[in-house]
């Protein structure tokens, strides 16, 4: 997993090469000196061997993300989770892990699950789409082709401001804010709906 904070992920107290190789150590999987598998992993993230005796103070935000890849990547995932990996960094920076990101899945043959509530990156880098509101997946889709009302929204950067989880309807929980409601949204929830190329979950199309 890719956190949101890297420096939240990382011990202060240690060296970058002690934070990079500890996962795949626990898990058993070095099989050549420490440092040699550490810079590996540096450079296949962009960084260099002097990375490695540095403290996580002392790295830019956009190089602590890059560790925090690097020892993800260690232990030879099929699946990353990325948790909004670059809301916290530059426009500029942005722009150059989210490449780093796409190389590496190419690279390492392995698949991304990418959380963001950047419309525009989420348009830009996805293959597939899954949008959630209030905890609920609304819609699976190609945000080109979006159904549900909540998506159309976003897509149009109208995001409504929603209110407190506590005002929760038995029905749809997109009720009070969409212009398109039915009667029978209010009381009943609606079903994922598979309609093939996509799923939805809304009463206007089943």
């Amino acid at each position: 997993m890719i956190p949101q904070h890297p420096e939240e992920a990382l011990d202060p107290r240690w060296k970058i090469v002690k934070s990079v190789v500890e996962p795949a150590k626990i898990h058993g999987i070095i099989d050549k000196d420490e440092e040699d598998f550490a810079i590996e992993l540096l450079e296949l993230v962009g960084l260099k061997k002097e990375h490695l005796e540095r403290f996580p103070k002392e790295l830019s935000g956009g190089e602590l993300q890059r560790v925090v890849i690097a020892r993800a990547i260690s232990l030879q995932p099929h699946f990353l989770i990325c948790d909004e990996p670059t809301s916290m960094l530059d426009a500029s920076i942005q722009a150059l892990i989210i490449r780093l990101l796409l190389e590496l899945q190419r690279k390492l043959k392995m698949g991304i699950l990418f959380i963001t509530h950047d419309v525009d990156l989420a348009r830009a880098i996805s293959d597939k789409s899954v949008i959630m509101f209030r905890g609920e997946v609304v819609e699976e889709t190609s945000l080109e082709n979006a159904l549900h009302p909540y998506t159309k929204l976003l897509m149009s950067s109208e995001i409504p401001e929603i209110h407190n989880f506590s005002d929760q309807l038995s029905g749809c929980q997109f009720f009070r804010y969409c212009d398109q409601r039915l009667k029978i949204c209010e009381t009943k929830k609606p079903d994922l709906i598979d309609l093939g190329e996509k799923k939805i979950r809304c009463h206007l199309y089943g």
